[in-house]
């Protein structure tokens, strides 16, 4: 054969094998497209639905603010607990928690649930809690969240 028909075939080959990886790639991108914005999407719908939930759980903190001066009586406690489990389960809060932010409402539950907790360690574990809600909702950045309000300076 002639060597301009070799390079014509090699150029032809080349065309087509590049054609077709084209078109597979193509293909691929479409497809990861496709699946990233379902994933978007869904992501975007749990977002909607955390708000109301959070807010749910929010609205029963403000006792247990780390500036809070109020002693948390056994009597509080017990107002607190229940109204941390009807946001929780009535008004389905639990069904949206992040696994992290579920992680810290069980910590923080556990903590006033038990007896001998001091008001300190209550409102710790409930600023934990609060501190993960605003990263949920990209109230926080992460690096924002590990950093103390108190410490930050603007």
């Amino acid at each position: 054969m002639d060597a301009t028909i070799i390079a014509a075939l090699v150029a032809a080959v080349v065309a087509l094998f590049t054609g077709l990886v084209t078109a597979l790639v193509t293909l691929w991108v479409a497809r990861q497209r496709g699946v990233i914005d379902q994933d978007l999407q869904a992501r975007l719908k749990i977002a909607e639905a955390r708000f109301p939930a959070y807010t749910a759980i929010w609205q029963c903190m403000a006792p247990l603010s780390m500036r809070a001066a109020t002693p948390l009586t056994e009597d509080a406690r017990s107002e607190l607990r229940h109204a941390f489990r009807t946001a929780f389960y009535d008004k389905g809060a639990g069904l949206v928690l992040s696994r992290a932010a579920l992680r810290d409402y069980l910590a923080a539950m556990d903590v006033l649930d038990r007896q001998h907790s001091s008001d300190a360690e209550i409102r710790t574990a409930f600023s934990t809690l609060r501190t993960q809600m605003k990263t949920d909702l990209a109230i926080y950045t992460d690096d924002e969240a590990r950093t103390p309000v108190r410490d930050q300076r603007t």
